[in-house]
């Protein structure tokens, strides 16, 4: 009766409102049609507006006024006052808790006015879609911001508990099967909506709340907007009442993948707002639910959903890696790092099948970017030829045709375009897209993500040899090329990290040699290129040359002038304290640095260049060092080494590790000041556009 008298009480305070949601309640939710599944309309639909019939006659027997139509404009607007009665009645009354959704419905669908023709879909694939019904004459109108944000929080807040409420308590009776009681938390937390007592009934309001939530999701007007949809979104018990919808699940999916992946929609690249990390947590809690949830664990496609959740990530992760590469962008790719390194710990199976089908992809780029440089040079050739002679005749036959065409300045203007066309279009048909592909930063930054995920995940070392290969064969195809230094030297400190990471010995040593020897060479004949870089087109382009590149952020660099050539030997001697520091704990440094030692002294003798000959000095006298100290800790073992462990002596037991520390230490600081500074000179340059606008 508390619910009746609730009615009553509505009913007096403003009686064409009430007498409008009761007459329209059989039209409230005739938006729905696209919310639905299309194979879940029919029987199950028919049973709901049964009960729901069954429900309002409750409601309805309060109406006993002539049916007059009441769908004038001050009878459809929403007011604040209004709404707040909505409020009360929701939790007693099931046309009310309808009115409340029909209310957000118009508020969501009033930031756009085209958003159902949007909707989202950019990132759903292509499926059929029911037929959209058209909306009730009689529907809700919003003309108020205080009524808009109270609807939008209130069903946000309250929407879920409120499908509990009226989906029931008790499971549905089966077959001559005794009714079980549904328990509000399993053992794992995780409840299956469908097995409520009146899921049919409630099932198009969760169709209508999820279809609206994620709209409101990809048209938020604000970020906090953004971030109290994913808070909702994200808790256990949202997702309890999202899983059954698969088409929407899978939109969702998307959409935080996207928001996860792109800076500019949550904060800057350097600091990840708070939308990046609510959309990674409800990846995150999804990817939980899916280990959780019994039954079939596999989507239409037949791969596993939690494989193909983690697919989707790496993909969002890679589209993101596709642009450019700058001190900005680092705080962006460890916050994703760290999120996917997260999802891979989910599930030991899982993780080793992604990893496995990534790393194989990896090695299929190398594959073709291999075939393709030896091949280059004979079929390159050839294939040139076959353009050029078909370009000249079809060249030939256009001039001709442009000649009797072509009419004063501007025939002759547009003849001169096509034959620069013409002329270009060899070239564009010859471009070597897999040696593209392998010198980008979706290589690069995947090397070093695979490479943390590798050292952190247990179940993922035995793909640790197959990643040193792909990464060690990249580094070795552009090795002696001076100016893809960048790309080689990001390829060595993945190898080094690997290393470090899984304390097992990578060799490095010969390459690292070889590309001082390059160096060296390059070093001797610096007048020759100095000749070159001493001409350049202007004094700007000589200042600008003048600048010292930061290898960090490049994958390519010109080596034509001496500080650059010496700048490249200052990392690899970095290089070298990195690889051989680490290989200083080993009880055999001395035996493995004599090859190295031998090859730098010859060396240090024959290079001119005064500053790289100091650093090789400097490196052979801590070498040295350090293989006599571990010559001292050998002499004092009572016992051999444990058998099959390679890092035996401390961190900071040989000069040459402490150099490696604090070498590693000096990066870190560098890098910060790097970020800081890029960061400084980003607000400046939006200060100074502000000031601009406002001046105009």
């Amino acid at each position: 009766m508390s619910r009746n008298l609730q009615l009553i009480t509505w009913q007096e305070k403003d009686p064409e409102f009430y007498k409008f949601l009761v007459e329209e309640d059989q039209q409230l939710l005739d938006f729905t049609a696209d919310a639905v599944d299309a194979g879940s309309e029919g029987g199950e639909e028919e049973e709901a507006v049964e009960e729901d019939q069954e429900d309002d006659e409750v409601d309805g027997a309060f109406v006993q006024e002539q049916s007059v139509s009441t769908s004038s404009a001050a009878a459809r607007q929403l007011t604040l006052e209004r709404f707040k009665q909505i409020e009360l009645s929701a939790p007693k009354a099931f046309t009310a808790f309808k009115a409340a959704l029909n209310a957000y419905h118009t508020a969501v669908r009033s930031i756009d006015p085209d958003v159902e023709a949007k909707d989202g879909d950019e990132e759903a694939p292509a499926r059929r879609r029911a037929p959209k019904r058209k909306r009730s004459r009689g529907s809700l109108t919003i003309e108020d911001e205080a009524t808009f944000s109270e609807v939008l929080e209130w069903c946000l807040g309250n929407a879920l508990g409120l499908l509990k409420h009226y989906a029931g308590e008790e499971l549905q009776a089966s077959k001559g099967k005794k009714k079980k009681v549904q328990k509000d938390e399993a053992g794992n937390g995780y409840f299956d909506p469908t097995c409520l007592a009146k899921w049919k009934r409630v099932k198009v309001l969760c169709n209508i709340f999820w279809d609206e939530t994620l709209i409101l999701l990809n048209k938020g007007l604000t970020v906090e907007m953004q971030e109290a949809v994913l808070r909702t979104c994200s808790s256990q018990q949202a997702l309890c009442w999202l899983w059954p919808c698969q088409h929407l699940r899978r939109r969702f999916l998307r959409r935080c993948c996207a928001i996860w992946a792109r800076p500019a929609s949550g904060g800057s690249e350097a600091s990840p707002g708070g939308v990046r990390l609510l959309s990674f947590l409800f990846l995150r809690n999804a990817a939980a639910m899916l280990l959780l949830k019994p039954g079939s664990t596999k989507d239409i496609r037949g791969i596993p959903t939690l494989e193909a959740l983690i697919r989707t990530v790496l993909r969002s992760f890679a589209s993101a890696a596709a642009g450019t590469y700058t001190w900005r962008s680092v705080s962006n790719f460890r916050f994703m790092e760290n999120c996917i390194l997260e999802l891979f710990r989910l599930d030991d199976a899982t993780s080793y099948r992604v990893g496995y089908v990534w790393i194989r992809q990896l090695a299929l780029l190398l594959r073709n970017a291999s075939m393709a440089s030896s091949k280059g040079g004979s079929i390159n050739a050839q294939t040139a030829k076959t353009a050029k002679a078909k370009a000249k005749a079809k060249a030939a036959k256009g001039r001709a045709k442009r000649d009797k065409a072509a009419k004063g300045k501007a025939g002759k203007e547009k003849m001169g375009k096509c034959e620069a066309e013409e002329e270009e279009a060899p070239r564009r048909k010859v471009k070597t897209k897999p040696l593209e592909e392998l010198m980008s930063w979706q290589f690069v930054r995947s090397m070093y993500l695979w490479t943390r995920v590798v050292t952190s995940v247990p179940s993922l070392k035995p793909l640790a040899y197959p990643l040193f290969m792909v990464i060690l064969g990249a580094v070795k195809s552009r090795l002696t090329n001076l100016q893809c230094f960048p790309f080689v030297c990001h390829g060595l400190t993945c190898l080094n990290r690997l290393a470090a990471g899984l304390e097992v010995l990578v060799p490095l040593s010969s390459h690292l040699l070889k590309l001082l020897d390059i160096v060296h060479h390059q070093l001797e004949s610096r007048k020759k290129f100095g000749s070159k870089a001493e001409d350049p087109d202007g004094e700007e382009a000589e200042a600008g040359e003048r600048k010292p590149p930061d290898m960090e952020v490049l994958l390519r660099l010109s080596t034509g002038r001496e500080e650059v050539l010496v700048m490249v030997a200052e990392r690899i001697c970095g290089l070298f304290i990195d690889h051989l520091g680490l290989l200083s704990r080993s009880t055999s440094f001395p035996e493995l640095s004599a090859p190295v030692v031998l090859h730098l002294r010859r060396q240090s003798k024959h290079c001119r260049n005064e500053t790289l000959r100091k650093q090789l000095k400097a490196l052979l006298a801590v070498v040295e060092q350090s293989s006599q100290e571990v010559q001292r800790y050998r002499e004092q073992l009572q016992e051999p080494p444990p058998a099959g462990k390679l890092l035996v002596l401390a961190a900071d037991a040989t000069p040459l590790a402490k150099q490696r520390a604090q070498w590693l230490k000096r990066r870190a600081e560098n890098e910060r000041s790097k970020v800081e500074g890029e960061l400084e000179q980003s607000k400046a340059r939006k200060r100074r556009k502000v000031a601009k606008v406002a001046k105009g």
